[in-house]
């Protein structure tokens, strides 16, 4: 509040004239300018505050987005390095699966061949057989 407004006792001042002519009213038009002043500075803090808070939630918004995007790259790359992985992983067992059924491939390949050779070898042994009677019989009449 405005000292000029009181005197030195806290009592109103009457500008020194106990018998004021206006009856007070340039005391009370005083009090109103400064009860003006205060409100206008009110409004004016009251507006800086109304500022400060908007600059305040934009700039958590702001922090709240950029995370979000964050959160968002970090999921994508997680999911890419994933798939890579999986991609690695059906590769290697792409190439397993190839290199096993070539593996296979030679064995059923060399089984077929055993069987062959095996109904050779039975064909020669018949054959051994047969030429070994002949050859008894041949020795048996001698």
């Amino acid at each position: 509040s405005d000292s000029s407004l009181f005197s030195p006792s806290g009592a109103p001042a009457v500008n020194g004239s106990i018998n004021d002519p206006d009856g007070g009213a340039a005391i009370l038009r005083r009090s109103l300018e400064v009860a003006e002043r205060e409100i206008s500075e009110l409004r004016k803090k009251l507006k800086k505050s109304h500022e400060r808070c908007e600059a305040l939630e934009r700039e958590r918004e702001e922090r709240y987005v950029k995370m979000k995007a964050e959160i968002y790259e970090n999921s994508m790359s997680l999911m890419r390095e994933v798939q890579k992985g999986h991609n690695d992983s059906q590769e290697i067992s792409a190439r397993r699966i190839a290199f096993l059924e070539r593996e296979l491939d030679a064995a059923r390949s060399e089984c077929a061949s055993m069987d062959h050779l095996s109904r050779e070898l039975e064909m020669k042994r018949n054959e051994c057989n047969e030429l070994q009677e002949a050859l008894e019989e041949l020795e048996n009449e001698k």
